[in-house]
């Protein structure tokens, strides 16, 4: 279980950071920045089976283009 724990922990973390950059980028309300967060943990929870923590430095694989920064 610690492999689920540390991509959630990771998912979480990288859902959080996108999520302010893209915020702060596009002035979005405290709403929408929820909407977009919980969006962006789900599409990285579905690519959970692609995670290889071999690439945990080149996290942006999991990252769907149009939200990188």
């Amino acid at each position: 279980m610690g492999h689920d724990e540390t991509y959630l922990d990771a998912a979480k973390r990288a859902a959080m950071v996108r999520t302010a950059g893209l915020g702060k980028r596009i002035s979005l309300t405290k709403e929408d920045r929820e909407d977009v967060y919980q969006d962006l943990l789900m599409t990285l929870l579905e690519r959970e089976a692609a995670f290889d923590p071999k690439n945990i430095l080149n996290p942006g694989k999991l990252i769907p283009p149009i939200l990188r920064l």
